[in-house]
């Protein structure tokens, strides 16, 4: 069977992905409860009656997870959370796991909330920032159609980014509604790492020590 590049691109993604979840500097030790959780939340999905998951590390600095789209073709029903590779044996960064769980729920949600913000899009662009839209977008004042056709283009553009912000603000909140405050206290850590305690100026330094 010939694949196509797309395809075969995919393909080794998720393969690379599975092979990198046996490497040792993987938190082994969270994937079982990982697992209940995202059988809570995830179970009785459209596409699918079981939930797998798969955890693993990777050379970003952010915690990710596939799209369903992206794997549903190769791996129904998997859940693939990916963990920074130079923190992925930390288990203190459990909690940042909520969040991508957010995304594989959102699907869920997404379809209820489409509407709210094309409409609250609608709303602002004509009633309050007509103007500024038009100065901004570079739009000529009083050609109908040119605004029409431009209206059209920019709304699809915010809306594209409203949905994806809802996305991630989806997302905080389920992490917070699973694990409260050591999911900001993990994220705060993800964002700036602390770096090593200050040695205490009252220790004896070496070259003391080393004298006597």
């Amino acid at each position: 069977m010939f694949l196509v590049p797309s395809r075969l691109d995919k393909i080794l993604n998720l393969l690379g992905f599975i092979l990198r979840s046996t490497n040792i500097r993987n938190s082994f030790e969270l994937s079982r409860p990982l697992h209940r959780l995202a059988e809570k939340l995830l179970a009785g999905r459209a596409h699918s009656d079981a939930v797998f998951l798969i955890i693993s590390s990777e050379w970003s600095y952010s915690p990710f997870i596939f799209d369903s789209d992206y794997i549903d073709e190769f791996l129904p029903g998997f859940v693939l959370i990916g963990f920074p590779a130079p923190e992925s044996s930390n288990p203190l960064l459990f909690p940042l796991a909520g969040h991508e769980l957010g995304h594989a729920l959102w699907p869920e949600y997404e379809p209820s909330l489409h509407d709210k913000v094309t409409n609250t899009i609608d709303t602002l662009i004509d009633e309050k920032f007509r103007e500024r839209v038009q100065r901004g977008f570079g739009l000529t004042m009083g050609k109908s159609r040119e605004f029409t056709t431009q209206r059209i283009r920019i709304v699809a553009e915010v809306e594209k980014w409203a949905r994806k912000q809802s996305e991630e603000l989806f997302c905080d909140f389920v992490a917070l509604a699973i694990f409260g405050l050591p999911y900001l206290k993990a994220f705060t850590y993800l964002l700036a790492p602390q770096p090593s305690p200050l040695r205490d100026p009252g220790y004896p330094e070496l070259s003391t020590a080393q004298r006597k």
